[in-house]
């Protein structure tokens, strides 16, 4: 009867030894995971004067030639840092890419030209009439980013994807030779839009 009791005893010890050998494991990875999230980019908190410093860092992209250009306030397209009329007088047409016969894509491909020189990116075109920022404030510019009826219909949460990742948007750093690039980085750009909208996407006065 001992003998029985202590093989009992013994076999409910391996058990729960078992059990605990097979917790553990779980019991690291679940605390790294919690680690990782705790120690990763979380959204930062609305904070109206930090907002208005991130907006301010894109500003100098917002009104580089190199993005102005493409956002004129009328039906024509301008290049250059003077930002002068475009050469081939280019018509904005219905779509913003030109009227038939005269299309942007005519000239332009998905790539700048190295033998040519003439610029080009996926979509190449101009931005909704609606988006136009040329002879606008910072103020005008920021609302107009934000308003789903001037921005292309994009929420908000859009923007940071659109201003850090779009290829057409991209081309700004990549002008190709003999072209100054807007300030910074792409990345920079979409970081700065992420930070300035999760901190409440404040517009300048």
């Amino acid at each position: 009867m001992k003998k029985h009791t202590s093989a009992k005893i013994y076999l409910s010890l391996v058990i729960f030894a078992g059990i605990v050998a097979l917790a553990k494991p779980f019991s690291y990875a679940q605390t790294a995971s919690q680690t990782t999230s705790q120690t990763s980019d979380a959204p930062l908190k609305p904070d109206h004067a930090a907002s208005l410093a991130y907006f301010a860092k894109m500003t100098p992209v917002l009104q580089h030639p190199r993005c102005l250009n493409c956002h004129p306030k009328g039906d024509y397209p301008l290049q250059g840092m003077e930002m002068k009329a475009h050469t081939m007088n280019v018509v904005r047409g219905p779509d913003n890419q030109g009227f038939v016969g005269m299309k942007c894509a005519t000239c332009h491909g998905d790539s700048n030209n190295p033998t040519s020189g003439v610029p080009g990116a996926p979509g190449w075109g101009l931005a909704h009439k609606s988006m136009a920022w040329v002879g606008k404030s910072a103020h005008e510019i920021c609302l107009a980013m934000k308003d789903p009826k001037k921005n292309g219909n994009m929420p908000l949460a859009v923007l940071p994807i659109h201003n850090g990742q779009n290829s057409l948007v991209g081309w700004a750093w990549h002008p190709g030779p003999g072209r100054e690039p807007a300030p910074g980085t792409q990345q920079e750009f979409g970081d700065n839009t992420r930070k300035w909208i999760e901190t409440g996407a404040a517009c300048p006065n």
